[in-house]
């Protein structure tokens, strides 16, 4: 495989997997998010009130996901989550015992965002939930010219993953996979409609310092699946080396 990034014209096809997946799953249809929310420990949200003034500052994106996805390393953001089961999201999380929750709508549509499709991912062959990441800038942002050039720009209120309803003021996300969104702006979370809640977690509570590659031998969302665990670990060890 050429490179190790990919292409404007290879994440395209990336995403034409995404939305294949999504045609398979089409029965699954699209969930209300009401609020966008963001899982971290205690002491990190402890440090951002105490001091940063209740900043929360965007932060280099990590090697999670696709190996070759244009963001990892190169622009700032903050993941959310956007799954929601039976109008609420997850009750327990493996990132953190307090969760941010923000309103969904509030967030991405109450001022103009630009949103980017940046990859489509999974961790376990066959069985495992599949995820997409959206990145969210400010039009002019340094982030957002590197995501012009990089990525592959989708309609906000029109695209199969996440749109908003400007006459609902709702936002609709599709129920075929997780989707994340990373976006790239600090946030105010003294704000009225920000809420820190105390939530359940399982596993190790707290994320991986530099994330969990996909899975490289999932047929579904890899543009040239891999066929054994021989072949993914070297071309693991090929991506580390270049």
């Amino acid at each position: 495989m050429a490179g190790t990034r990919f292409t404007k014209t290879e994440l395209q096809e990336l995403q034409n997997l995404a939305i294949t997946y999504k045609d398979k799953h089409t029965s699954t249809g699209y969930h209300e998010c009401i609020s966008l929310y963001r899982n971290k420990p205690s002491d990190y949200y402890d440090n951002i009130m105490q001091n940063c003034g209740g900043i929360m500052e965007p932060y280099i994106k990590d090697d999670n996901g696709d190996p070759r996805s244009p963001i990892n390393g190169k622009i700032n953001g903050l993941f959310f989550g956007t799954k929601h089961f039976h109008g609420e999201p997850p009750y327990t999380s493996p990132f953190g015992s307090k969760r941010l929750t923000i309103p969904a709508y509030q967030l991405l549509y109450a001022t103009r965002h630009n949103m980017y499709f940046a990859d489509f991912y999974c961790f376990n062959r066959g069985r495992s939930s599949h995820y997409v990441t959206i990145v969210v800038t400010t039009p002019g942002t340094m982030a957002d010219r590197f995501c012009q050039q990089k990525l592959i720009k989708i309609d906000p209120s029109n695209n199969p993953f996440i749109f908003g309803e400007r006459w609902s003021k709702s936002v609709k996300v599709s129920c075929a996979f997780w989707v994340e969104i990373f976006f790239t702006n600090d946030i105010d979370i003294k704000q009225d409609w920000a809420e820190l809640l105390v939530c359940r977690t399982r596993g190790q509570g707290t994320s991986s310092s530099n994330g969990f590659r996909k899975n490289m031998l999932c047929a579904q969302c890899n543009l040239h699946p891999l066929t054994t665990l021989v072949d993914m670990f070297a071309e693991m060890l090929h991506l580390h080396c270049k």
